[in-house]
């Protein structure tokens, strides 16, 4: 939504004629609420030092929970700007020239508030932001992160968030569920063409095994009949009829009447 209204012009309502770009008014909207975050921790060092110079029990406990109040009421407004503007960067709005200045400002005086607001910027950011481009500045801040969380002694709760983040980034910005499931899709599409190879190579004609029971029925037919059935049709003699019987009679008188002929011929001839 942001990305597309960034194009809208939006007129003064003061001078009618004049117009700014929603992105100018959105961008100086978040630089100021970056900006009052110095200005609330001087609020809440106040309220310290009234809690300090409190008569009372009972007005101290008071200040006291006014002081929780405005620390929580900070904390989720800085929190909520900072991932505003992370991801106005994701979308296009913001250049990374603008995540540098953040950056910058927030390792400049380090307690564990900005800790917790670089962390969650470079967090968001982080797959964007970590190109080529920008590799050599990222290193320079990790480095830097690692080095604050040592020397000036950081809480656990924030020297987690660090390792946390420089795993993260060893991930390649993607979160561990994420990793989970792109490994499992992975193993799930290996699984799957194994298994199509496989009933690829069962279903094959070629390699389909013979049936025992073809074998055996085979093998006892060759013991019961060896000749083959068209040998045995080649070799059965052809049935004798009477009709038959009398043609082949006829034929071989006729054959032994030439044959006589041919043998009175040819001892005349002789003679």
């Amino acid at each position: 939504m942001c990305q597309a209204l960034s194009e809208k012009a939006v007129y003064s309502s003061t001078d009618p004629e004049k117009s700014v770009s929603f992105r100018t008014l959105l961008l100086a909207h978040c630089k100021n609420e970056f900006d009052k975050d110095s200005a609330e921790l001087v609020g809440l060092e106040e309220k310290r030092i009234q809690i300090r110079s409190a008569e009372t029990e009972e007005r101290k406990k008071e200040l006291t929970n006014e002081l929780q109040d405005l620390v929580d009421r900070n904390r989720r407004k800085v929190l909520g700007n900072i991932t505003l503007i992370g991801e106005l960067f994701r979308v296009g709005t913001i250049s990374d020239m603008v995540i540098h200045q953040c950056i910058r400002r927030l390792l400049k005086d380090p307690d564990d508030e900005q800790m917790e607001n670089l962390c969650l910027l470079m967090k968001t950011v982080g797959k964007e932001f970590d190109t080529i481009r920008n590799s050599e500045a990222v290193n320079s801040y990790f480095r830097t992160l690692e080095w604050i969380t040592v020397e000036r002694k950081s809480c656990n709760r924030i020297r987690f968030m660090v390792m946390d983040l420089s795993e993260l980034r060893s991930r390649r910005w993607t979160t561990r569920q994420e990793s989970r499931l792109e490994d499992q899709n992975i193993s799930w599409g290996k699984t799957q063409k194994v298994t199509a190879n496989n009933i690829t190579e069962e279903t094959t004609p070629q390699q389909l095994p013979v049936p025992v029971t073809v074998i055996e029925n085979n093998m006892e037919a060759s013991v019961l009949d060896p000749i083959p059935a068209q040998e045995r049709t080649k070799m059965e003699p052809r049935q004798v009829t009477p009709t038959s019987l009398k043609e082949n009679t006829v034929k071989d008188k006729k054959s032994s009447f030439y044959s006589s002929g041919l043998s009175d011929q040819s001892r005349r001839n002789q003679e």
